[in-house]
């Protein structure tokens, strides 16, 4: 289906029961950062080193969209932390996006997932009222976007996964069934580890 008015593209598989950017009940933003921050901290996700599984699964999303970046993201306060990323080279060594990997949830496409808890597809970011003069746009020049939440166990979005091109591309419902599937697996499999990891031999 196709949203007009902003450039949009969702499938009826993961069109969201209300409206796009719908929040979680009955939480303000200020207790939703918090809530966001106690998970990523008792998962195991607020340090720096790298976790393999997550590098694992951008290489995948990477290799079989064939887009050249691919990023798995964690919401940190206000902003979007690439805890894994391919392709980041590719838009320079010395750019923002590749030296601090990280960027503003405000400036991200990511916000629109975290808010909404569903898959964004945007086939043309120029094409869109909402996403042409961003900054991933006008400066990265990146022009097609497929981003899924990362949802806890305990069932909150804690960042994304996405991909992202410079060509203008139309994702079908393929691509959003198997980045969606990606970002579960690993997510998924983080978890169990840690648990098996705290359990008392």
């Amino acid at each position: 289906m196709e949203a007009a008015d902003f450039g949009l593209s969702v499938t009826k598989m993961t069109k969201p029961q209300n409206q796009l950017f719908c929040r979680l009940d009955n939480l303000t933003p200020p207790q939703r950062k918090q809530l966001r921050l106690k998970t990523l901290s008792e998962i195991g996700l607020l340090v720096s080193e790298s976790v393999p599984v997550f590098e694992e699964v951008t290489q995948k999303a990477s290799t079989f969209s064939g887009a050249p970046i691919s990023i798995l993201g964690l919401v940190i306060e206000d902003e979007l932390w690439f805890k894994s990323a391919v392709g980041l080279s590719t838009v320079g060594l010395t750019n923002q996006l590749a030296s601090q990997r990280k960027i503003s949830l405000e400036e991200s496409f990511s916000t629109y997932v975290v808010d909404s808890q569903q898959p964004l597809v945007i086939d043309n970011t120029l094409s869109s009222a909402v996403f042409a003069h961003s900054v991933l746009t006008q400066h990265y020049g990146i022009r097609s976007y497929l981003g899924v939440p990362l949802i806890s166990s305990g069932g909150l979005c804690i960042g994304t996964l996405e991909v992202m091109d410079w060509q203008t591309r139309q994702f079908n419902e393929r691509d959003i069934e198997h980045l969606s599937l990606l970002a579960r697996w690993c997510l998924g499999e983080f978890e169990r580890n840690k648990i098996v990891q705290t359990e008392p031999e």
